[in-house]
């Protein structure tokens, strides 16, 4: 279930300055820029649906931005550490590619 934010949203109710200007447009102070993260991440890689079990983000890009927008604090946390853990087993996938590769492990003999 997405809870609103009652309070502490960025997007355009924040009077600090913003540290973060997600793709949208909108501006993240320091407290919140891990919601424009979040926004920047699934516009780099096309708008994913995320699955932890179940659907965590889903839809297109408005449907996306707007579960990152009302989601609660630990949402978005979650959210976050499951995209870290993302990046982590891309990143081993491609170094290990590039291992073999300078080995010569799977290069083909011609």
């Amino acid at each position: 279930m997405i809870e609103l934010l009652v309070d502490g949203d960025c997007a355009g109710t924040c009077t600090e300055e913003p540290v973060v200007i997600d793709v949208v447009g909108f501006q993240w102070c320091p407290e919140h820029e891990h919601k424009g993260r979040v926004i920047n991440w699934l516009a780099a890689h096309n708008w994913p649906e995320l699955r932890i079990g179940y659907p965590v983000v889903e839809g297109d890009k408005w449907c996306a931005v707007n579960q990152v927008l009302f989601a609660s604090e630990d949402w978005i946390w979650t959210v976050w550490a499951y995209i870290e853990y993302l990046e982590s087993e891309w990143n081993s996938q491609r170094a290990g590619r590039e291992n073999r590769e300078l080995a010569g492990i799977g290069s083909e003999v011609r």
